[in-house]
């Protein structure tokens, strides 16, 4: 099941669900879109997590982001490159809060100002449930547009992304079994 919610506010507060330094950023909420989609995967939370918590593989599943690269050795802040009607954008973003396997939640440090947050839970044997939000500055022209609930153009990005993501793990997992039974044989 995937499900997707994107609105505005008019209440200066912070985005997502903790109010403690870990949560990435405050903004002014009337400038922002937050965009949340769950899906239900058929892996266990450790491989979603690993899979999602490398942001270079990023641009295997978002068909809008045409390289994600990190800056340094460290592997913390990423580079982000992203297509979007025709205009090419970037930023870099760094993780603030990691818990292995249950949750990960990362703020840009430069360029377009956003916030992410992927968390994972165990759904039933063997798989898992993954809640994703984005957040994100809107531009003046995005902003002055009034917003009912989610745009059927975000939706379908949200829902394609989540797909992707868990057909680009899925084919991995199998790849991986396939190659143990040979070299079992």
């Amino acid at each position: 099941m995937i499900t997707t919610t994107r609105y505005p506010s008019n209440n200066p507060t912070t985005i997502g669900r903790d109010k403690d330094r870990d949560t990435p950023s405050n903004f002014e909420l009337s400038n922002v879109v937050v965009s949340q989609a769950s899906i239900v995967l058929p892996f266990s939370p450790r491989t979603a997590y690993f899979a999602f918590s490398n942001f270079s593989r990023h641009s295997e599943w978002n068909p809008q982001l045409t390289k994600v690269e990190y800056v340094d050795g460290s592997r913390n802040e990423a580079r982000w490159t992203m297509e979007s009607y025709g205009i090419k954008f970037g930023w870099s973003t760094v993780p603030v809060r990691q818990e292995p396997n249950k949750l990960l939640v990362w703020r840009s440090v430069k360029g377009l100002q956003l916030q992410g947050r992927a968390e994972f839970e165990e759904y039933e044997e063997g798989q898992t449930r993954m809640l994703f939000t984005m957040c994100y500055v809107a531009q003046r022209k995005v902003k002055s547009s009034s917003f009912a609930g989610p745009s059927k153009r975000e939706s379908a990005q949200l829902r394609m992304m989540l797909e992707s993501f868990r057909d680009a793990v899925s084919k991995e997992l199998k790849s991986e079994k396939s190659q143990e039974e040979e070299s079992a044989e």
